[in-house]
């Protein structure tokens, strides 16, 4: 497992403010990073995640402010990328990288499942996922752009998410607190409800087996196998929580950004650790294959190193 001995940081050259960031989570693409900010998708490359080379490869205008969610696609490949963004007008925009040839292609399309903010998607094989503020979960073909309702919910859609360990299922975390696994080949609406929280959930992330979700004030730990009570809560320590994401080499290590602290937590060893950058962090992701937790702030994206044992624990 690649090792880091000291954070990085680097400066978007357009310098807008950063709403989202998301590491490629997939083998073959692991160094790419998405940034999605104020105007433009940014696609850059992380050459060296030790000493923080950094490399742009593509650039895509989009006239918004903001960028509630990136995804990457499963079958995305170093001249070959493709991924979905979420903006604030109700749609998805699923783009698509290609060079060959000794020429740049750049195709995108755009979607329009909801009539309400859309605040995650996620990319399967051959369709698009996504929750909004409208209470429901749509699936859109990639493709044909035929969409439907994958499931009505009760609340608004706070995320949707796929596991590595798991491809096959969605996760689906609903303000309210319920959660949900689904398999987008079942039918829809079929009963998929496993755990009904009792505080309003503002992120969620998992990473089979486990569910973590973020109130303004908890993190909570769930086994979905195993989903009638939390295996671990912590209260917040300071500032209200904001993100969660799961390390993507380790199911057992997860970090939760709170304001201008990250703060990283071992579920089996129950250490942590914590660092704090000058701006808010808006945005949270890990690379792909080494022991490095990402963060927007400002216009600057952080990375932050927490080195791992082989057994994915957090090294002493």
């Amino acid at each position: 497992m690649a090792s880091t001995t000291k954070p990085w940081s680097y400066a978007c050259e357009s310098a807008s403010t950063i709403s989202s960031v998301e590491m490629c989570p997939f083998p073959f693409a692991a160094s790419y990073l998405a940034i999605g900010a104020e105007s433009v998708l940014t696609v850059a490359t992380v050459d060296d995640v030790q000493r923080g080379e950094v490399r742009v490869v593509r650039e895509a205008r989009h006239g918004h402010c903001y960028v509630p969610s990136v995804s990457w696609h499963p079958e995305s490949i170093p001249g070959n990328l493709t991924l979905g963004m979420v903006t604030p007008d109700c749609s998805v925009t699923v783009y698509r990288f290609v060079d060959g040839d000794g020429e740049e292609r750049t195709a995108s399309r755009k979607y329009e499942p909801h009539r309400d903010l859309i605040n995650a998607c996620v990319l399967t094989e051959s369709s698009v996922i996504t929750a909004a503020d409208d209470a429901l979960v749509c699936l859109t073909d990639i493709e044909s752009c035929q969409s439907g309702t994958l499931q009505t919910l009760q609340s608004s859609g706070v995320a949707v998410r796929t596991s590595t360990r798991l491809p096959h299922v969605v996760f689906i975390a609903e303000l309210n607190g319920a959660m949900r696994l689904v398999d987008p080949r079942s039918t829809p609406d079929a009963d998929s409800l496993i755990r009904r929280f009792t505080s309003l959930v503002v992120d969620a992330d998992f990473h089979f087996p486990y569910i973590a979700t973020v109130s303004t004030d908890r993190l909570s730990l769930f086994d979905c196998r195993f989903a009638a009570s939390p295996v671990r809560q912590e209260q917040a320590p300071l500032s209200p929580f904001d993100r969660v994401r799961f390390s993507i080499s380790s199911p057992a290590v997860l970090a939760t950004t709170m304001g201008r602290d990250i703060q990283v937590w071992d579920v089996t060893t129950e250490e942590k650790r914590a660092v704090t950058q000058e701006m808010g962090a808006t945005g949270m992701s890990w690379h792909g294959t080494a022991p490095v937790c990402v963060t927007g702030g400002d216009h600057v994206v952080h990375a932050w190193p927490f080195p791992q044992t082989k057994t994915g624990a957090l090294a002493a």
